[in-house]
């Protein structure tokens, strides 16, 4: 039997939960992000709550990825598709109280 448990605070996304003889299940092939964008909060200061954020949001939603460019200088977010990091950025700012736009990414210039 399968079943689905909300609000256990020491689990994540794949865990087996059993009651007696340990069971261990192949694990989640997840797909790999085709998109990536830029994240520009709309508020100075921000920074921090967006990392916060994105970093529990990880947690329920491991297709998604993100990852700050210390080339570029900006926080890059990536995902499935353009739905989805809209879905992503309306769940940080619904829960978190966070506004951010999206922007295409800087090009790397090298030599």
């Amino acid at each position: 039997m399968i079943v689905g448990l909300v609000k256990l605070k020491n689990t994540n996304t794949g865990d087996t939960l059993t009651k007696g003889v340990e069971v261990a299940l192949p694990p989640i092939v997840f797909p790999t992000p085709s998109i990536s964008m830029a994240i520009v909060p709309k508020e100075k200061g921000d920074e921090e709550k967006i990392s916060t954020g994105l970093t529990r949001l990880h947690d329920e939603d491991p297709t998604f990825a993100f990852a700050f460019d210390p080339e570029i200088k900006q926080l890059i977010i990536s995902g499935i598709g353009e739905l989805h990091l809209d879905i992503i950025l309306a769940r940080l700012k619904r829960k978190y109280n966070v506004s951010v736009d999206l922007v295409k990414p800087r090009m790397k210039y090298r030599e």
